[in-house]
């Protein structure tokens, strides 16, 4: 595994400050281009692959891969770690949802909706697993929307809705209180109410592909690829601030977002675009704090769940920038 270390330079974007700070970025090689990644809860592994090829899950510190799974004509559409670590759950538009345990790489359960060619309602679109308990989401092309329990995979899950339009994205807070999904630009905000799921927030139009929430819930930042839109919500007040737009014009040269990710505190988040581009950002004012500029094309991108390090996935590499020093800058 050859892992290189090269410089890039970051500049800040404040008109009244403009300064430039040089960091290293840590990369190491992989197979294929990074569509997907995430970080293990506790922030030792990365799982990432693309959507047609590979997933594999590597050790942060030596870059070393730790196992793969290798498929051919299904897509994958998302994957997520439950909250202890042990599990890595991919879920496929063939319909199947694959667990693994995510130490020996031994696939613990594979459930299979039996998708036919003419009829995808049962492929899988999205997953998301509660980062404090261990449910799982699960969306699909038909708009079901269920929720498993990763610590019984025979238990039949719940099924908390059905919609007419295809599920896209699924998030949860970080208490696992609450849960959102989106489709086809409405959010539906869930949270368990004795032993059934209600709807306690509607949000629409939501203009992001990207979807996370801040680490106390309090709001859900959404960047989309069109036009290069950030929003962030206040789940509390239900205002919207625009953060940042650009319009159709621009979106060709200017590069689309592939990822949003917020620090463990809440205070910043930073975003990612496929020209290389990322900008931390600070939440309290939604003010751009830094911009940086790399040298490489980007196709996804997540913050360490315990230290102030981005992870983005490119073509056939990974990149690590610790951003520490611009974060303490910002105090």
């Amino acid at each position: 595994m050859l892992i290189v270390f090269i410089m890039i330079t970051i500049t800040a974007c404040k008109p009244d400050d403009p300064q430039k700070v040089e960091l290293p970025i840590e990369t190491f090689d992989v197979v294929g281009e990074i569509k997907l990644l995430q970080w293990s809860p506790d922030g030792t592994r990365l799982a990432g692959g693309g959507h047609i090829n590979q997933l594999a899950v590597w050790d942060v510190k030596s870059g070393k891969e730790l196992f793969s799974y290798e498929f051919s004509d299904v897509w994958l559409s998302d994957i997520c770690w439950t909250n202890d670590g042990s599990q890595l759950i991919a879920a496929f538009e063939s319909g199947e949802l694959v667990v693994w345990n995510s130490s020996t790489g031994e696939i613990l359960h594979r459930i299979s909706e039996n998708v036919e060619f003419w009829n995808k309602s049962k492929a899988y679109t999205a997953v998301a697993c509660s980062p404090s308990n261990s449910l799982v989401a699960t969306g699909q092309a038909g708009g079901n929307f269920l929720i498993w329990d990763s610590s019984n995979w025979q238990k039949k899950p719940i099924q908390v809705e059905t919609h007419e339009t295809m599920i896209n994205n699924i998030v949860w807070t970080s208490d696992g209180a609450k849960v959102a999904e989106e489709h086809y630009g409405y959010l539906n905000l869930w949270q368990l109410s004795e032993s059934d799921y209600v709807v306690v927030q509607e949000m629409h139009p939501v203009s992001g592909e990207k979807l996370a929430f801040s680490p106390d819930g309090m709001f859900l930042l959404q960047a989309g690829t069109l036009f290069r839109s950030i929003h962030k919500w206040n789940v509390v007040t239900e205002e919207q601030s625009h953060i940042f737009w650009w319009g159709l014009a621009t979106m060709y040269v200017s590069g689309v977002n592939v990822g949003i990710g917020w620090d463990k505190t809440g205070q910043f988040f930073a975003t990612a675009e496929d020209n290389g581009r990322i900008s931390l950002w600070e939440n309290a004012t939604d003010e751009r704090l830094y911009f940086l500029r790399t040298p490489r094309h980007i196709t996804s991108m997540a913050w360490s769940p315990i230290e102030n390090v981005l992870a983005m996935g490119g073509r056939h590499e990974i990149m690590l920038i610790d951003i520490s020093d611009l974060v303490e800058k910002t105090h």
